[in-house]
């Protein structure tokens, strides 16, 4: 999670990258309601009024779309400006409250339900979760329940309401649509009940599907995949409308010592203690390999001036995707740091060579071979 989002705030359009973000001043930063994540603050620490979210994408060394996903926390949070972007209605979590009206000429972005197999108007729904007393719309309910009891069946283009030719910006589109509806801090310090792991897992499936079909390689196999017939997905998911995971099944409770480790590491960084929050994420990836927390926890340790505990990270990263062009490039830029320009000019074409048309990691080949 980025961060806990207060109630009122309301969703955006899709970011122009044309945009240039800058620094709200004088702003107090123990009276927000959430703190940014570590990633957030090292965006936030890039930002200062002259680029644009493009350029900023560039320099920030953590990708596109991860940039432009903590841009947007930073302007809901309200830590930057950006002049140009109009806010939209946000999802209806609950509530009058959940319901704000978008501005004139502003686009709401709304999940695209017409690729699911069963629609939200027929899906059989289990009568006992719909009765639940949570605090959740009962349209809400619905979606979420149609939405996971159909995961076992969904491919990753049904989950996003995309076509199988779908553009990245249409994927793009798509994934955040979703996670703007059922991101977890949507819903923060609700009652949910059952719903709170059917939400949880619907984010995950969201995030691993836009992960899956954004790398050309990983869309490539999962295309083949596809045409073969095989499962789409790798963690089963309840099949039968309504059921959840069980709380003492091994898995549930390693996911749930996974987010208790986090949040702790999350906590001591915050403090500054850099080094204890290490400590932390190096146990929670003891426990679950997650891809996203080893290039969070090395790009963090990489901003602290610390290469070579952002390497044991970065490598741990690695060895999940010996494929991510982003651990490939935080590799690189941790070798530079150190001084170890062959190394690092290895890893840089490695991403290259997955990415050819990626022109920022084309230009740090071509430095590094001057």
């Amino acid at each position: 999670m980025l961060f806990n989002c207060p109630e009122s705030m309301a969703t955006m359009k899709v970011l122009d990258e044309n945009l240039t973000p800058a620094p709200k001043p004088n702003v107090n930063f123990s009276a927000l309601s959430a703190q940014p994540t570590p990633e957030e603050f090292f965006v936030l620490s890039r930002i200062d009024g002259a680029m644009t979210v493009a350029q900023l994408c560039t320099v920030s060394g953590l990708g596109r779309d991860k940039t432009i996903s903590a841009v947007e926390k930073l302007l809901l949070v309200g830590l930057i400006e950006l002049p140009g972007n109009e806010p939209v209605a946000a999802p209806s979590t609950g509530g009058e409250r959940g319901k704000a009206k978008a501005e004139p000429g502003s686009k709401i972005v709304e999940p695209n339900y017409g690729f699911l197999p069963i629609g939200l108007d027929a899906y059989p729904y289990d009568p006992s979760l719909l009765a639940q007393q949570v605090e959740l719309e009962d349209d809400v309910k619905r979606e979420i329940l149609c939405l996971y009891g159909q995961l076992p069946t969904l491919n990753y283009y049904q989950l996003l309401g995309v076509a199988s030719s779908a553009t990245r910006k249409e994927l793009r589109a798509g994934y955040f649509a979703l996670t703007k509806r059922f991101h977890p801090d949507l819903f923060f310090r609700r009652l949910l009940g059952d719903y709170e792991t059917m939400i949880e897992k619907v984010f995950q499936r969201t995030v691993k599907a836009y992960e899956t079909l954004s790398h050309p390689k990983k869309r490539a196999g999962y295309d083949e995949s596809l045409a073969h017939g095989r499962k789409s997905h790798s963690t089963p998911v309840p099949s039968t409308a309504g059921q959840v995971d069980d709380i003492n099944s091994p898995e549930r409770k390693r996911d749930m010592a996974f987010s208790v480790l986090v949040r702790r590491g999350e906590t001591r960084a915050a403090e500054g203690d850099i080094s204890g929050a290490a400590e932390e994420f190096r146990n929670a990836l003891r426990i679950k390999r997650d891809l996203e927390l080893a290039l969070r926890v090395s790009r963090l340790l990489t901003s602290k001036a610390l290469p070579d505990e952002a390497l044991v990270f970065a490598r741990a990263a690695l060895k999940i995707d010996d494929d991510s062009i982003d651990a490939l490039i935080i590799l690189g830029e941790i070798y530079e740091l150190k001084n170890s320009f062959d190394e690092a000019l290895q890893h840089f074409e490695r991403a290259l060579s997955l990415n050819p048309g990626r022109a920022d990691i084309a230009q740090r080949v071509e430095r590094l071979r001057a």
